[in-house]
């Protein structure tokens, strides 16, 4: 008997794993549009996040590149010219990187910033890093 029900509750331990799979599927994506819908309303973040990332690097970092898609791109040079002071670093544009995010390269380090790592370390933290493979399919 108890094989029986071992037999039958099968079935169910597989559609729980399939929907727990479709809800990081649901939550990934909605997490995706909510932040494509804040760049499209606060376009000026992408500064924010570019300063962040080379933040990260050593003080010693020499011959910084930044790659931008080519709209944020103008967004931080725009916001650069605000600033008065030019940085030691250049921008570097790169349609195929989304909107909202960047890779920090010098000739030693880089530091990916894209919106889809940054989610991906998200989603990794929340769900316990179990879930990174989900974010990158």
């Amino acid at each position: 008997m108890a094989g029986l029900l071992d037999a039958l509750s099968e079935p169910f331990k597989k559609l729980d794993d399939a929907v727990e799979q479709e809800l990081v599927k649901l939550a990934i994506a909605i997490a995706s549009q909510l932040i494509r819908r804040e760049l499209k309303s606060e376009p000026g973040e992408i500064v924010a996040v570019v300063r962040e990332a080379i933040k990260v690097l050593p003080l010693a970092a020499q011959k910084v590149t930044v790659n931008l898609h080519p709209e944020d791109a103008a967004l931080v040079r725009s916001a650069l010219k605000l600033d008065e002071s030019m940085p030691p670093w250049r921008l570097q544009e790169d349609p195929l990187l989304s909107r909202g995010g960047c890779i920090v390269e010098t000739e030693v380090s880089r530091v990916d910033a894209s919106v889809e790592s940054r989610l991906a370390a998200v989603i990794a933290n929340v769900l316990g890093g179990d879930r990174r493979e989900d974010v990158e399919k």
